[in-house]
């Protein structure tokens, strides 16, 4: 027979591999939480609305990496 538990570094292991993220406020009011790749470029982590148009723009798909200058606001 095996037995299987949980050590203490499978528990911890996924709270020290999180990332500094950073909330940008979409035009429709939803949340998106970015991690900085570069300069210019930052990584989608996660989407957070009410508006179902959000869900489906694939720009804001977790994962994708997107411009800092949709973000820009152009006076």
């Amino acid at each position: 027979m095996v037995y299987f538990y949980v050590g203490p570094q499978d528990i911890y292991q996924p709270i020290f591999e999180q990332r500094e993220t950073t909330e940008v406020v979409l035009p429709s009011g939803g949340i998106l939480q970015v991690e900085t790749l570069s300069a210019d470029e930052v990584r989608v982590v996660s989407l957070m609305s009410t508006d179902p148009m959000d869900f489906l723009d694939p720009r804001y798909a977790p994962g994708n990496i997107i411009s800092r200058k949709l973000f820009i606001v152009g006076k």
